[in-house]
């Protein structure tokens, strides 16, 4: 199990696999198949009327950004 953890934490996230979501509702199944799909090591969500965010990049990292009605914006790698 911890093998896997290691590997899962240092593959590459892929934000353009999941750009199909843009639009939908950032609910909790639908962030954690995002996280699948991406094949991101880990996550946040950035709601617009809360923007700070830190600077650190992460690569494995998925990013996602939604609106005040929880509709996701834009994903991205970072």
């Amino acid at each position: 199990m911890l093998i896997g953890t290691i590997a899962q934490a240092n593959a590459a996230c892929n934000a353009s696999l999941v750009q199909n979501l843009v639009g939908t509702t950032a609910t909790f199944n639908t962030v954690n198949n995002a996280i699948q799909t991406a094949g991101a090591g880990s996550t946040r969500v950035i709601e617009e009327s809360n923007p700070i965010m830190t600077k650190d990049f992460v690569p494995n990292r998925l990013t996602i950004f939604t609106d005040l009605n929880n509709k996701i914006k834009s994903l991205a790698c970072n």
